[in-house]
């Protein structure tokens, strides 16, 4: 066991987690606290495993931070500070530097402010595809990268609000395509039979 004492537990952990089946999300739980506390790392399939390479770079940091063998040596604990300006004082590009930071954020937020449900992660694409009986991290992938490249927007320009609403209306679109291939596929000879995949069907 190692020297760490504690590790931060983030908020996109708990979002990661809370639509897992309650099994997977014990199983995950404790290949963190293994992982950060023993060096145990887990080795996981499927949907724990595109979630655990999502959690893992977050519980390396921890660790560094938290590791009493890392950051500046004794004696020398203010190493890692910034040098301040003599008698704290403020230079016109650091006020200018924090206004436009303030800018971003009011973009930002008003850029966000418009959804019902937070931007989702791959991570949460895939726990809510389990739902759905959806075991195709494939498909999750298309579904993410596809609406991540349009800004989550729809095809008005419009924000998305319910992403979730868009994955299930996407899955529906797709079994409808798959319908109309299948149909596609039958053919009806001259005697009135109708032939599928090259065999007659009765």
């Amino acid at each position: 066991m190692n020297k760490i004492k504690g590790f931060t537990f983030y908020k996109s952990y708990y979002e990661s987690l809370k639509n897992l089946k309650e099994k997977d999300k014990k199983d995950i739980i404790n290949a963190m606290l293994e992982y950060v506390f023993e060096d145990k790392k887990p080795n996981f399939k499927g949907i724990k495993f595109t979630i655990w390479t999502l959690i893992e770079p977050n519980l390396n940091t921890s660790k560094n931070h938290s590791n009493p063998n890392s950051g500046a040596p004794e004696g020398n604990k203010n190493a890692s500070k910034e040098k301040q300006p003599k008698n704290n004082q403020i230079s016109i590009n650091d006020l200018k530097d924090k206004d436009k930071d303030k800018d971003k954020d009011k973009e930002w937020d008003k850029d966000i402010s418009t959804f019902t449900l937070p931007i989702p992660t791959l991570a949460d694409i895939i726990s809510f595809s389990s739902e759905l009986d959806i075991d195709d991290i494939d498909y999750c992938e298309r579904f993410y990268n596809t609406y991540k490249g349009t800004g989550w927007k729809n095809k008005s320009g419009n924000r998305i609000e319910d992403w979730q609403a868009v994955f299930e209306n996407w899955v529906k679109q797709d079994k409808e395509k798959d319908k109309v291939k299948m149909k596609e596929k039958e053919e009806v000879d001259e005697a009135g039979f109708t032939h599928k995949d090259g065999r007659r069907v009765f």
